[in-house]
């Protein structure tokens, strides 16, 4: 077909674009890290886009058919040597030959994707940078439905599993209720879910309404951007260490440990990394356990120091996670909080005794780990009515794709604080949750490991016949006296 004469700008588009190309191929033929991989393979997807909307109103198909080979060519390539970074969930481009616009490119196993993380149509469409009658028309030829697929299930069952839910968290709400029923693959109405609710608890949902904590305005730029860390000192000599993500409210990591070492939460700190990636900057309390993650962020080849990538300050501007430990208390440890003193009052702990205590952190330490390790995957898929009735999970995923995944620490610099002012107000939530007593509770508290006190043939035995994880009628109280009895060896 004929090709419309371009205009001097219109070349030099093309030349600037060409010469990106070359850079981009350059780079990825070399040995890069995950940063460089990412910045390559988002600046591809949006040269793709580019072209696409230069060709449909030039005119110029042929003229840009080599670049977008080459763009093909180096996306293919990406695929097959990163796997792990490229996911492909940006739609891309195809060309007839013909006039008109170009077709949107948008694969089966994006589409199942975001449709299994009950994403809407709206927000895959704005994603993947197409219009909604777009992800519509790719749906119906994939054969795959967006519609919400109801479980079937009588009032009857549906209430036994709600009682089944509330026994293991009694404080839960209709949101986290429906959340768990959905990770036991019961998938029904909000309206159904709170029927059940007022049938097996009534008396727990009206506590539950008078006492609703109100929602204060916090702000970072997306997901990975700042994580809040801090330790809760709530139970016994047992430290729960957490980590929660500032934008998506996700934990990233929850454990329930002897101590409080920084070696601890170094190690909780890195593995969470290995799972979500990297963020741009953590805050955390002058806590000394936290020197290892300090030493981490500034040390960083994508973080250092001297742009906040390290936010330290006192327990009071860390609100974000003490609103985690609000939620975590009453679904998961309030329960252990009151089992440990009811143990006290029947005068079979004493606090004080370093038998009864390793006895106790034996028991209950693995016990309250699996505990939360259920609670938080009923959490980070709950749906938060002041983020569009959207869940934890989805904010992540979309938060993520709509930065088009360029490294965070990289794409993200511009919309975050530079002067130190603001790093030492960033992340802040001046309207929301303080720590129960933040005059008195000092930043750093020490817990030391507790010395095992028995001989290594008894250990043995009753590790041989106590299991923690053991199914127990009374949240292993058994299995605690069964544990104790072996002091008496």
């Amino acid at each position: 077909m004929a090709q419309n004469q371009l205009r001097p700008e219109q070349s030099q588009f093309l030349t600037d674009v060409r010469q990106i190309l070359l850079d981009l191929s350059r780079r990825l033929h070399q040995d890069v890290g995950d940063d460089v991989v990412d910045y390559a393979l988002f600046r591809l997807q949006q040269l793709s886009r580019h072209l696409a909307r230069f060709a449909h109103a030039a005119q110029v198909y042929e003229e840009v058919q080599a670049d977008l080979d080459m763009i093909a060519s180096l996306l293919t390539e990406a695929d097959r040597n990163f796997p792990c970074h490229y996911m492909g969930l940006n739609a891309g481009s195809s060309y007839s030959g013909g006039l008109g616009r170009p077709r949107m490119e948008i694969s089966r196993e994006q589409l199942e994707y975001l449709v299994e993380n009950d994403i809407s149509i709206p927000d895959i469409a704005q994603v993947l940078g197409v219009s909604v009658s777009t992800v519509k028309t790719r749906l119906q030829e994939f054969g795959i439905s967006s519609a919400e697929r109801k479980t079937p299930i009588s009032d009857t069952d549906l209430d036994a599993a709600v009682q089944g839910i509330q026994r293991m968290f009694p404080n839960a709400g209709y949101r986290r209720v429906q959340s768990k029923l959905f990770l036991n693959g019961i998938k029904v109405a909000q309206r159904r879910v709170r029927e059940a609710m007022h049938r097996t608890d009534p008396e727990g949902v009206a506590m539950r309404w008078l006492s609703i904590t109100p929602r204060g305005v916090y702000c970072v730029s997306g997901p990975l951007a700042l994580w809040h860390i801090d330790g809760n000192h709530k139970l016994i000599r047992i430290v729960v260490h957490g980590d929660v993500d500032g934008y998506t409210r996700i934990p990233v990591y929850l454990h329930a440990g002897t101590n409080n070492r920084g070696e601890t939460v170094t190690d909780l700190f890195t593995r969470a990394i290995e799972e979500y990636r990297l963020p741009s900057r953590v805050r955390s309390d002058k806590g000394g356990e936290n020197v290892g993650v300090s030493m981490y962020m500034l040390e960083h080849p994508l973080c250092g120091p001297g742009r906040g990538s390290m936010i330290v300050g006192r327990s009071v501007h860390n609100p974000r996670i003490e609103r985690l430990w609000r939620d975590v208390y009453e679904g998961v440890l309030y329960i252990y909080y009151h089992l440990f003193y009811h143990l006290e009052e029947c005068v079979v702990l004493d606090p004080a005794n370093p038998s009864d205590l390793y006895i106790l952190h034996y028991v209950f330490v693995p016990r309250i780990n699996r505990h939360l390790s259920i609670w938080k995957g009923g959490y980070i898929h709950h749906r938060i009515r002041t983020a569009g009735s959207r869940s934890l999970m989805q904010l992540y995923i979309l938060g993520l794709l709509r930065m088009r995944g360029s490294n965070l620490t990289v794409a993200q610099e511009m919309y975050e604080p530079q002067t130190q002012d603001e790093i030492k107000a960033y992340g802040i939530d001046w309207d929301g949750p303080l720590p129960d007593d933040p005059v008195e509770t000092p930043d750093a508290v020490t817990v030391p490991e507790t010395p095992n006190p028995m001989v290594p043939s008894i250990l043995q035995e009753m590790c041989e016949q106590v299991h923690p994880l053991e199914e127990s009628l009374n949240y292993g109280i058994d299995l605690f006296m069964q544990a104790k009895s072996f002091l008496e060896t």
